[in-house]
């Protein structure tokens, strides 16, 4: 019988979502008969024994270490900081253990949006126009709107998740307080081009260059923001349509070939979600990839592979063959 470990919770502003997504994979785990042993890590980073998902107190304070575990694979459900940056994918490298997902590599280029946008740019691949800057760099709203060709300004941080630290601009007072606002999450934020028109989802599931990807998906929002509510909390403030509406075959193919080549460009293994805009005049932009994305009931990722006709437990069971 094959061992996982699942990992969830974590450091990062990302904890909750981790949990959300860790209760439903741990019962796929179980009813697909895969010895699970769960392992907590709480806001402070301590790696905690779990004897469930939402029993979490561990009162016997009992510590967990990778190197005390006989186990076959770990599943790395950290959505975020300590997890989505490589840094588990790194500890079962180092530790020769098997890992659910993206490689060490592959997942700091998707984590860094600075990072990433470079490495797509470098493989022919539209990327929404951006400006880079550090804390002691200094950007007037006006520069930047000239330089992006746009009065509407989204700042975000450069290395975080699930739309925290994601503010719109649109005059010099705004995007003063967006970029403190940014630099709360991190020191290098990226100042975009805001895109408007449709927000697409497509998901990738294999090991480059042999992966697979779905139908295109899409986000509609009843406030026109995707924010962090929209994405896990309200089952209201979004709606998803699988497959999306009123694209043109010739749109979702090339969807579909952008997504399998910005997987292949970042050197993916096991799973990814690459998000994309497509704005009024119809050109297609990535906007990010997300190497572990969100497994909660109203995510996205796993929605469009049971639409192929692949059910929740299939899947995870297929990312762990896919690791081993």
């Amino acid at each position: 019988m094959t061992h996982v470990l699942l990992v969830f919770g974590g450091e990062g502003s990302e904890h909750e979502v981790s949990v959300m997504s860790a209760r439903n994979v741990v019962e796929a785990l179980h009813e697909a008969n895969y010895e699970v042993t769960l392992a907590y890590i709480d806001r402070t980073g301590n790696w905690l024994a779990a004897k469930e998902v939402d029993n979490r107190d561990n009162p016997t304070g009992k510590t967990i270490s990778l190197n005390q575990l006989d186990i076959d694979v770990i599943f790395p459900l950290i959505h975020g900081k300590g997890g989505e940056d490589g840094m588990i994918a790194a500890m079962g490298k180092v530790s020769g253990i098997l890992v659910v997902g993206c490689g060490p590599e592959a997942s700091k280029i998707a984590w860094d949006k600075d990072l990433c946008k470079q490495t797509l740019s470098e493989h022919d691949l539209p990327v929404v126009p951006w400006v880079t800057l550090h804390e002691d760099d200094a950007l007037a709203y006006d520069t930047a709107s000239k330089k992006l060709e746009s009065e509407v300004l989204f700042v975000k941080p450069a290395r975080e998740g699930s739309s925290i630290g994601v503010s719109r601009a649109t005059n010099e007072q705004e995007f003063v307080a967006a970029c403190e606002q940014a630099f709360r999450y991190d020191d290098k934020i990226l100042v975009e081009k805001a895109i408007s028109g449709r927000e697409l989802e497509c998901a990738v599931l294999g090991n480059s260059p042999d992966a697979h990807v779905t139908e295109v998906g899409e986000i509609t929002t009843t406030d026109g923001f995707y924010d962090y509510d929209s994405k896990y909390v309200s089952t209201t403030a979004s709606k998803l349509d699988i497959p999306a509406q009123n694209l043109s075959p010739e749109q979702t193919k090339m969807i579909q070939d952008y997504a399998k080549r910005a997987f292949d460009a970042i050197g993916g293994s096991g799973l990814s979600r690459v998000d994309f805009f497509l704005d009024g005049d119809g050109a297609i932009y990535i906007n990010e990839i997300n190497t572990m994305p969100g497994f909660t009931n109203i995510s996205m990722y796993p929605k469009l592979w049971q639409q192929t006709g692949l059910s929740y437990g299939e899947l995870v069971s297929e990312l762990i063959r896919l690791a081993l």
